[in-house]
């Protein structure tokens, strides 16, 4: 795993979901009141 992967999948692991990632496909099953809080942390990690 690239250092995204491990960043984003370490925060969706605190807020209790799954994160998956073949090739560029990425699979986020979350609680959906966390989808803005980690919607935003996805953002602003692949804009980094």
């Amino acid at each position: 795993m690239i250092d995204f992967d491990i960043i984003v999948q370490d925060i969706i692991q605190e807020k209790n979901g799954l994160y998956m990632r073949y090739c560029d496909d990425i699979l986020c099953i979350i609680p959906s009141d966390k989808l803005e809080i980690i919607r935003t942390f996805i953002k602003n990690e692949i804009k980094n």
